[in-house]
């Protein structure tokens, strides 16, 4: 299965914390994972869980919002491009043939560290949404 994705953190003004900055994080993904149905092959297995692995591209961005650091700086807006290693888990329940609601996990694992953004060496999201087959 191939995949896009966009997220944002929605930040959108500086905390209210002295002597520290703000930026707002967001970012697309495109990705691709194999999943697999433990129902399509053991029928005793009735619960309609997934589970998948896969690789991703993600785009990121960490834009200034406000606020300085103790010593009166901040860092202007940075960019960062990095490949996943993807695990997810979740359940897809089925509406009609095409169409299903689904909820699921994942953990994403750079291939290395992503220093532009405060030595990121996992991420993870959860989704809750309708997906359409065809």
């Amino acid at each position: 299965m191939h995949t896009w994705g966009y997220w944002n953190d929605g930040v959108k003004e500086p905390f209210k914390i002295m002597d520290a900055a703000t930026y707002s994080l967001s970012g697309n993904l495109i990705g691709s994972r194999i999943y697999f149905y433990p129902q399509n092959v053991i029928d005793e297995f009735i619960l309609p869980f997934k589970f998948g692995v896969g690789l991703s591209y993600h785009f990121m961005k960490s834009h200034y919002v406000g606020g300085i650091d103790y010593a009166g700086n901040h860092r202007d807006d940075s960019y960062a491009r990095f490949v996943t290693f993807d695990l997810s888990v979740g359940a897809d329940i089925n509406i009609i043939e095409a169409l299903s609601f689904g909820l699921e996990g994942d953990l994403y694992f750079p291939s290395k560290p992503v220093n532009d953004f405060y030595d990121i060496t996992s991420l993870s999201s959860i989704k809750l949404g309708l997906t359409y087959n065809f």
